[in-house]
């Protein structure tokens, strides 16, 4: 992605973020006592799903355990060089950049299918939430996209068999 629409990718989402902040907001656990906090991110860790943090500029925050394993990264790959967008199939990051991160900043949240690549770029088909978050770093208000998505290979080769059986 160029450095200008980098920029413009950033302002939409900020100009966004502030249509939105009335109708959502991010759970605080900030009282949450620390091993608590770490209990979250255990489970974050663990989840079947691939779980992953943006900033709003689209660089990667954070990928979980099974996000690095189905798309081929181990745990020392420097990810935060990454972005967001890199990680889907061309015709993925169009409906992410028209539909689904407009619509997670207008609603909050945006659920449907889209498409990762791993890091060999064979597609994989996800389901997928996202989820825009308004985050205080250092006193300024940022968002964050939030995104946990599930590998769905196995349901689409069924789909796959069943419409052929359907046709032949």
């Amino acid at each position: 992605m160029q450095a200008g629409s980098r920029d413009a990718e950033s302002k939409r989402m900020s100009l966004g973020a502030a249509r939105w902040r009335q109708s959502i907001d991010t759970p605080d656990v900030s009282g949450c006592p620390g091993p608590l906090r770490g209990c979250l991110l255990a489970l974050m860790d663990a989840t079947p799903g691939l779980v992953m943090l943006s900033s709003s500029d689209g660089g990667l925050l954070y990928m979980n355990g099974m996000g690095r394993q189905v798309l081929g990264y181990d745990r020392s790959a420097n990810l935060p060089a990454r972005r967001m967008f890199e990680l889907y199939t061309p015709r993925s990051c169009k409906l992410l950049r028209e539909e689904a991160v407009p619509a997670c900043l207008d609603a909050g949240v945006w659920r449907g299918e889209a498409t990762l690549l791993d890091r060999n770029r064979q597609e994989i088909p996800v389901s997928q939430v996202l989820m825009a978050h308004r985050v205080q770093e250092q006193g300024n208000d940022t968002t964050v996209l939030s995104s946990i998505a599930w590998d769905i290979r196995e349901l689409k080769q069924v789909e796959q068999q069943l419409r052929h059986q359907a046709t032949h």
